[in-house]
């Protein structure tokens, strides 16, 4: 996973949160989503479940807000010693999909659903590829 460092002074706004944030530039712009890491028994503190109004908001300086402009995610946020302070999303973008087409043709679709061959079971194509 690609992995972001986080320096000081922005660190201390995302480290100990009890729970998931909107993350903010300083103008107001939406970045994306943060995600405190899970403890030890792979849960979430039980404050997170419904952060307060204020916590549910992170603000962030023009060159932190540089660094999470990225068109993929979840990315680490990392403090500079490398300790995961959580993680990052961008915004999802359904632009970037809506005018994507099938790769595959609709005829093609019905000529495999019609097809009457072999087909094979997990366990046999697991088999299969134990003895490669």
């Amino acid at each position: 996973m690609t992995r972001i460092v986080v320096d000081g002074a922005m660190a201390s706004k995302f480290q100990n949160r009890p729970g998931h944030a909107k993350v903010y530039s300083e103008v107001g712009q939406l970045l994306g989503d943060f995600s405190p890491p899970l403890n030890k028994s792979g849960q979430q503190n039980a404050s997170s479940t419904k952060p307060e109004e204020d916590d549910a908001r992170i603000v962030v300086d023009a060159a932190m807000a540089s660094k999470l402009h990225i068109p993929f995610g979840p990315v680490d946020l990392c403090d500079e010693t490398g300790r995961v302070l959580g993680y990052f999303w961008p915004p999802f973008d359904k632009s970037q999909y809506e005018n994507l087409e099938p790769q595959i043709s609709k005829e093609e679709l019905q000529r495999r659903m019609e097809d009457k061959g072999r087909t094979y079971t997990t366990a046999e194509v697991l088999a299969y590829l134990e003895k490669l």
